[in-house]
């Protein structure tokens, strides 16, 4: 089951929110120690959640209780997606919905988990070298200009 759903319905008038989940780089010491401290049940609960799938703990490295460094890409990506991931989860329970997700690098990992494409499990555990041997999809969208026609690969 997604954790967001993966439409919401807007009605005439309504704004639509678009989340867009950042890269690596955005990371730093003390992110999301704050939500941690005083939201325990949804973002909490994911960071716990996103913890049974390493053999480290993401929550420890928010809160600053574990030395491993956010400069290193292998701590960096999973905790950028656990938080991610969770801050989507923690405004669902507020009853906020995005209409789309995106992300650019990790981040696509996070839109992915978010839109309900990506198992969390699978999110939070991949590896860098096992996205060489994922299938990769491009979907056209209405408004893209006609100069940069999607073409099939050749098999």
């Amino acid at each position: 089951m997604p954790l967001v759903p993966r439409t919401t319905a807007a009605t005439a008038g309504q704004p639509r929110l678009l989340y867009v989940c950042s890269g690596q780089g955005s990371q730093y010491a003390g992110m999301a120690r704050g939500l941690l401290a005083v939201e325990p049940l949804f973002f909490r609960s994911v960071i716990r959640r996103c913890d049974e799938e390493m053999d480290w703990s993401i929550e420890a490295v928010l809160g600053g209780d574990d030395p491993r460094d956010l400069a290193d890409t292998s701590v960096a990506q999973p905790v950028t997606v656990a938080v991610q991931v969770a801050l989507a989860e923690l405004l669902r329970g507020y009853g906020v919905m995005p209409a789309a997700v995106v992300g650019h690098s990790v981040g696509e990992i996070s839109a992915a988990v978010i839109s309900g494409a990506l198992p969390l499990g699978a999110g939070i555990g991949w590896r860098p070298a096992e996205v060489s041997r994922w299938p990769l999809l491009a979907v056209p969208a209405p408004c893209w200009p006609s100069k940069f026609p999607l073409k099939r690969p050749k098999s």
